[in-house]
């Protein structure tokens, strides 16, 4: 793939495939396309498709980590981030393999990285991929009053400009950020309580204890189709899933008192409401995940800290 020189700073790409050859075609040519120089590495969770050919046919340089079995998102990732830990590095992009990205969205990660100090990611816009105007969220979710992770900052809204000055953020998606090193070797990677969802939430937790920070640019884009893995949109994978590990991330980084408040929001107004609203709009079929979600992750909650980190 694309080398780099001696004066840039190293990037290393990273996506991760399950089935979704295609999407991640679409997603290295963008790669293959950008102004900065890159590696990339993909890894491969045990795809039943055509995914590991169509990649070593269309592209050939990429490295190519192919695990046995479906190890989900975090140890996914994880797999790829080991694989690039052997090699030499300063900064790792990771990336959702159903996305386009921007040509020059790397060079103006790397920028941003190299101008502050205590970096822990940094991200930009994320776009819808089928409307290329709107946002799907701008540096990831903001915190509520109460102190709770709630909506994404800027969620379908058209960019006007709005958005249009670099900031440090309370979280950072990892539909495409850039991580140094230094936050590998220091935090350590995904953890692997997190199947899907809310892994990267954790991560950047994880971080900001230990004093890094996350950032926003708004020089670094991407389009997103949004989870393409677990079926689109809201299904009942993605639900039961998104629930469940929201109850795993709350014991791990909330105060005993956002806790409080956390489980009270969960069975006593988001319980209810999310009931009704899928008996109305008839979503039968996404009761059952939901009610799971909520049940697994409240058994979850209680064990967790017994559990690996």
């Amino acid at each position: 793939m694309i080398m780099t020189d001696n004066e840039s700073p190293k990037v290393i790409a990273l996506t991760l495939n399950w089935n979704g050859g295609l999407h991640t075609l679409e997603c290295l040519k963008s790669l293959q396309e950008s102004t900065y120089p890159h590696e990339i590495i993909v890894v491969d969770n045990a795809s039943a498709d055509d995914s590991v050919n169509l990649i070593k046919r269309h592209f050939p340089d990429v490295n190519l980590v192919l695990n046995d079995k479906n190890l989900g998102y975090s140890e996914g990732y994880n797999e790829g981030i080991r694989e690039a830990m052997v090699q030499e590095f300063d900064y790792l992009l990771i990336l959702n393999n159903d996305t386009r990205i921007h040509k020059n969205s790397i060079r103006e990660l790397v920028n941003t990285a190299e101008l502050e100090q205590k970096v822990g990611t940094v991200t930009g816009k994320v776009y819808h991929y089928s409307d290329s105007k709107r946002f799907q969220y701008v540096g990831g979710r903001k915190k509520n009053s109460f102190g709770l992770f709630s909506s994404p900052r800027g969620a379908n809204e058209i960019d006007n400009g709005q958005y249009d000055y670099k900031m440090e953020v309370e979280n950072t998606d990892d539909v495409f950020f850039l991580v140094t090193k230094e936050v590998i070797e220091d935090v350590g990677t995904y953890s692997p309580l997190f199947f899907l969802y809310y892994e990267e939430t954790d991560w950047c937790e994880r971080m900001k204890k230990k004093g890094y920070k996350l950032f926003y640019t708004p020089k670094a884009k991407i389009w997103h189709k949004g989870s393409i893995s677990t079926g689109g949109g809201i299904n009942p994978r993605k639900l039961y899933w998104y629930t469940r590990n929201g109850f795993v991330f709350a014991k791990r980084n909330y105060s005993l008192l956002l806790n409080f408040f956390f489980l009270f929001n969960e069975f006593l107004i988001k319980l209810p409401r999310s009931v009704i609203a899928f008996i109305i709009k008839s979503k039968f079929e996404l009761l059952k995940p939901f009610i799971l979600g909520q049940l697994s992750g409240l058994k979850a909650f209680f064990l967790v800290n017994s559990l690996p980190k």
